[in-house]
């Protein structure tokens, strides 16, 4: 299988790499490749290899298995990135900053340390929350403000 007419054959083909399902359309100009739980791969939903920058189709094909074979996926936020998730790296290093601002106050949901990443989700600027904690409530659709149960008018 070395041109996209031995590809082409294949309309989707399908196979587990590093216990993920993935799943690779085939196109004249370019290889798809996509998980069939919908990680983010990077900072989108698909890997694209245009064939173009190949000897062969063969040759794009294996680069792309390749590199989905180098990427790891991060448990908590379902991202599959090289070596580790850049964007879990970026919060811990932006959670481990200090904040004169947050100095010694907790979260009053889960009541770990706030970090410069926390969200006020009422008028009252006092009342903050961690960034998980917004993103459970978020989820549930009741952005109610956990100490006074009012909610802001920018939300």
């Amino acid at each position: 299988m070395i041109n996209f007419n031995d590809f082409k054959k294949i309309s989707i083909y399908r196979t587990y790499i590093k216990n993920i399902k993935w799943l690779f359309n085939f196109m004249k100009d370019r290889i798809i490749a996509h998980t069939e739980l919908e990680y983010n791969i990077y900072d989108n939903k698909s890997l694209v290899k245009d064939v173009s920058q190949y000897n062969n189709y063969n040759e794009c094909f294996m680069d792309l298995i390749t590199e989905i074979k180098n990427l790891d996926l991060c448990k908590t936020c379902s991202r599959l990135d090289s070596n580790f998730c850049k964007k879990c790296k970026l919060n811990e290093i932006i959670d481990n900053l200090e904040c004169q601002e947050v100095k010694e106050e907790t979260c009053p949901i889960c009541y770990k340390d706030l970090t410069i990443r926390y969200v006020v989700i009422c008028d009252d600027n006092r009342h903050k929350i961690c960034n998980e904690c917004y993103n459970k409530l978020n989820a549930d659709l009741e952005l109610l403000c956990p100490i006074c149960r009012q909610h802001s008018e920018d939300f």
